[in-house]
């Protein structure tokens, strides 16, 4: 399903999944084509990439924000410019292949000035926490009237205030991921309740969550966010999450999103809307519940009183509740020991 198609349903029972490759290829096109093809066959809606070169991203001064012990460049600049040598072709490819895949290609765009460009191979511009407060990325992005989905890790609710209104005011649709930007995010940090304040904030915006915590304890803090509100889960997605450095270790891979979707299910089985419903419970109505029965032979004639009849399952006879108006009746045909009275029985 292409994100556009998302936004216009008026009941999202699935989350909108963006299996976040990013630079996770480590400039093997190989790779890249392999993760697009297990996200896609795992349950993904959409593969993300990002697209950058380290000279406009990253000066040399700019010092890591990540788990040194996880990656241990300390360097930005140094970081980036191992994994940015995708160019334009490449991405062009990489849709192609998306297509073939069913799965909706997207990449996240740091540089304004590649926004034009790019721009005719997405459905939605992707905006990083960190360029929230970009205005010259954000000036340009709305020249071309698509959705915009937008990370708000690091930031205050002034600083996604000032973003919503920009582009409320520029009528383009715009959907807030709630995030923590470490990486990795520890669980007591996900903030999660996040996302039903942003919720009551922005009540007509989509509100989903891009997530940073390691699956070691598997998918449940996806579940509770969804719980919250999340509407759209965007989660980093690798072919081995043993590799070393880079987003490998915080990543889903193919059977962790599999499992992720496969849980989806079964929650929504849990909580379905038709919670009156007793039909699927008439065998256990009929069979659990207790009737007025013969506690002995009753004949012809005889009255009933509280010392020739009891209260016993099944429930297909008169329904204890009406007692009172049972006895004293006098039965107008033999009624064998254990047989639940029916109301035929004194006609």
């Amino acid at each position: 399903m292409k994100f556009e198609e998302f936004i216009a349903l008026k009941k999202r029972n699935k989350t909108f999944v963006i299996a976040e490759v990013g630079v996770n290829h480590e400039n093997s096109f190989e790779k890249a084509v392999l993760m697009i093809r297990q996200a896609a066959e795992a349950g993904a809606d959409a593969i993300k990439f990002q697209t950058y070169k380290a000279n406009t991203l990253a000066s040399t001064q700019a010092l890591s924000y990540w788990d040194n012990e996880a990656e241990a460049e300390t360097s930005q600049y140094d970081l980036f410019c191992k994994y940015d040598k995708f160019n334009y072709e490449d991405y062009e490819k990489l849709k192609l292949e998306c297509d073939l895949n069913n799965v909706e290609f997207s990449t996240t765009i740091f540089d304004y000035k590649d926004v034009s460009e790019y721009q005719s191979l997405l459905g939605f511009f992707k905006i990083a926490s960190a360029d929230i407060n970009n205005m010259p990325l954000h000036e340009e992005i709305i020249k071309w009237n698509k959705p915009v989905i937008l990370s708000t890790g690091a930031s205050s609710i002034s600083d996604i205030d000032k973003t919503v209104q920009f582009y409320k005011h520029h009528n383009i649709n715009l959907t807030l991921l709630h995030c923590v930007l470490n990486y990795p995010c520890e669980p007591e940090h996900a903030l999660l309740k996040k996302i039903s304040y942003l919720k009551n904030v922005y009540p007509e915006t989509i509100v989903g969550y891009s997530d940073h915590v390691p699956t070691l304890k598997g998918n449940l803090h996806l579940h509770i966010a969804k719980m919250y509100g999340s509407e759209v889960i965007e989660k980093h997605f690798t072919y081995d999450k043993n590799l070393p450095g880079n987003d490998h270790y915080h990543s889903f891979d193919h059977e962790d999103l599999k499992n992720y979707r496969d849980e989806e299910d079964f929650v929504a089985k849990l909580n379905r809307d038709d919670y009156n419903s007793l039909d699927n419970q008439s065998e256990a109505i009929q069979n659990a519940r207790r009737s007025i029965v013969a506690s002995e032979n009753i004949k012809a004639g005889d009255q009933i009183s509280t010392t020739n009849i009891a209260i016993k399952r099944p429930g297909t006879g008169i329904s204890p509740s009406l007692l009172d108006v049972v006895k004293g009746l006098k039965a107008t045909c033999e009624i064998p020991y254990d047989t639940p009275l029916r109301w035929e029985f004194f006609k």
